[in-house]
């Protein structure tokens, strides 16, 4: 600094001695020209004077450039220095004057002006090697930027998906030729992968790439410009520009072909042929599902067997022909009665089972091992000459209750239906243990399935009082007739008003009666009872406002009468009662007897006129 600055000054000093030397031999120039009176002298000193003014300009411009020149060296010295620093060259030689240290730094400017142009070069034949390779490639290849704008677009990918590379690049995302409602699928799985929201745009494809820092890679749909849908087998890298923004780099293979070859490999493998029901392997499979959700949500799901009744014949007559179709039409009437989240597979033969995941009751499953049976009793109108009747058997197992792993399950299923053909074909058994067979639990188990009396009047239903078994028998009866209406069609869903109005009003009625009879026996619990009479009674008429809402499905009318109307109360809250009941009569009796020998008139008055 303090060299500069000195340098400086001495040059100022020079020029400032330089002019005044000058001016003073202006002014005896000028001194000259005054005591000259011939021509020749006057033009000879200013000529001289002239030449002088020039010299002094001429110094001038010399020792402005020099002061320039100086400023060059200094910033080549400094430029040489720190090149020294960063390269270990042997530099001593260019610690000469200042033309060496020039002519050094312009070799250093040659050398590098040729690494750049080989940089370039080389640079250059990269770009026409990645340009080959992106025309050379089938797969496409698209690049984003992060703000999911399109920076690259290959000829494959024009290819593929029909758009041009001026269509896409600056202009639309991935998001043109990606499935809306796959992406939104993918965002929820990677919301809960990762832990994190994903939200339904292009950052669905990158989130794992970006998250992991690894190749993503798996299959999603492309929809072409002409609509056309694509399986492709999709890569996606993340990388950063120099900007510190985030890349994208999907490349996206075609395999449409290869995932149909695999879809059907998988079907020939999982599904029957003929009927196009899962076999037996992938019902494994379901199955084992099912158990797993069923434990981890302490929730039941019921298992059928069905044998079709009445088969072998048809076969035998027929030919294998005609069996192949009934058993697809068989097939087609089974999957029918099922729902979207239940299971129809063929296990082989004429044999078939249903997995019927998340049921409430054991009569969930037994209602649609009924609705199969219905459906297989109508005919089957196999060809224009050909007309045939079947019908089935089904053994019914609930897991956990039956089974608590597949193979237990499948034998208690499998053993329910050889019961149930055993007892005469056409039948619906439940695989239940002797204990759980109780009173009331009527169409269930060892009962098979209720096809004309679904409940029948036993003599042990009796009290002994004429007026309340009366009562009760018409319970029965009462209930069969609704059964049998509703499941015959014999009664429709405007009916059923009127059906329930009825039945309310035949309750009241028995149940005034009843509570007379315990008060006049001092019944201990007739509070409790009456409790019980009431409940019921609010039951019929919140079924009676929903019946005339159109908002009370037939199978809980046919519930309500057989579980609520008779087999909880008939069969099980009266029996409290009739002990006391029976007693009481067999006393009156006793003392209304009197000896042979003295004949008296025999009351007129019964148990029904005595409240």
């Amino acid at each position: 600094m303090k060299k500069t600055i000195l340098s400086g000054l001495s040059l100022q000093v020079l020029v400032a001695t330089t002019v005044g030397t000058l001016v003073a031999l202006a002014l005896v120039f000028a001194g000259y020209l005054d005591q000259s009176h011939t021509p020749e002298r006057r033009y000879a000193l200013v000529g001289i004077g002239l030449l002088l003014v020039l010299t002094v300009l001429a110094a001038g411009v010399f020792f402005r450039r020099l002061g320039s020149l100086r400023a060059i060296i200094r910033r080549l010295e400094d430029l040489l220095e720190r090149y020294f620093r960063n390269t270990p060259r042997d530099h001593s030689f260019v610690r000469g004057d200042e033309c060496e240290q020039i002519g050094f730094a312009l070799q250093l400017l040659e050398e590098s002006m040729d690494a750049r142009e080989r940089s370039e070069r080389e640079l250059r034949q990269q770009e026409q090697i990645s340009a080959s390779i992106l025309r050379a490639l089938h797969q496409s290849v698209v690049v984003a930027d992060s703000r999911g704008i399109i920076t690259l677009f290959s000829q494959g990918a024009e290819a593929m998906l029909g758009y041009s590379a001026d269509e896409m690049i600056g202009r639309q995302t991935p998001m043109l030729f990606h499935d809306p409602e796959e992406v939104r699928r993918r965002a929820e799985e990677l919301s809960e992968e990762l832990c994190i929201p994903v939200v339904a745009d292009t950052y669905t494809l990158i989130a794992k790439a970006l998250a992991t820092g690894q190749v993503d890679e798996r299959e999603w749909t492309y929809i072409c410009k002409d609509g056309t849908r694509l399986t492709v087998l999709v890569s996606i890298t993340v990388f950063f520009d120099d900007h510190g923004n985030v890349m994208c780099c999907c490349v996206a293979t075609d395999v449409t072909e290869r995932s149909r070859a695999a879809a059907e490999i998988s079907r020939l493998a999982n599904y029957d042929p003929l009927t196009q029901l899962p076999n037996r392997r992938l019902f494994k499979d379901r199955i084992h599902m099912a158990i797993i959700q069923s434990r981890r949500k302490g929730t039941k799901f019921g298992l059928l067997m069905i044998d079709l009744d009445r088969f072998k014949p048809v076969n035998d007559k027929y030919g294998h022909s005609i069996g192949d179709l009934l058993l697809s039409a068989v097939a087609g009437r089974m999957q029918k009665c099922l729902r979207e989240s239940d299971t129809l597979a063929r296990l082989g033969g004429d044999e078939f089972v249903a997995i019927l995941p998340v049921i409430r009751h054991v009569r969930d499953a037994a209602r649609v091992a009924k609705k199969i049976r219905q459906s297989l009793r109508a005919p089957f109108d196999l060809t224009s000459d050909v007309t045939v009747s079947i019908d089935c058997s089904i053994g019914i197992a609930i897991h956990p209750d039956r089974g608590g792993d597949e193979d237990s399950l499948l034998k208690a299923a499998d053993d329910a239906m050889y019961v149930a053909k055993s007892q005469g074909r056409t039948k619906v058994y439940f695989a239940r243990d002797a204990a759980d067979t109780k009173n009331g639990h009527l169409g269930c188990g060892q009962q098979g399935e209720r096809d004309e009396q679904p409940l029948l009047w036993r003599d042990a239903y009796q009290c002994g009082e004429e007026t309340l078994d009366r009562q009760h028998k018409d319970f029965f009866e009462f209930c069969n007739a609704s059964i049998l209406g509703i499941e015959n069609g014999g009664i429709s869903p405007e009916e059923l008003p009127q059906i329930l109005e009825r039945f309310a009003s035949e309750a009241t009625a028995h149940f005034r009666y009843e509570e007379a009879v315990m008060a006049r026996l001092a019944y201990p619990r007739i509070e409790a009872h009456r409790k019980k009479h009431q409940a019921l009674l609010n039951r019929v008429k919140n079924m009676h406002r929903l019946a005339l809402a159109r908002e009370l499905p037939m199978e809980e009318v046919v519930l309500f009468f057989e579980r609520d109307g008779v087999v909880q109360h008939v069969l099980i809250d009266d029996h409290g009662y009739f002990p006391l009941l029976k007693k009481t009569l067999r006393q009156e009796r006793n003392s209304t007897e009197t000896p042979t020998e003295t004949p008296t008139e025999t009351p007129t008055e019964t148990p029904t006129e005595t409240p």
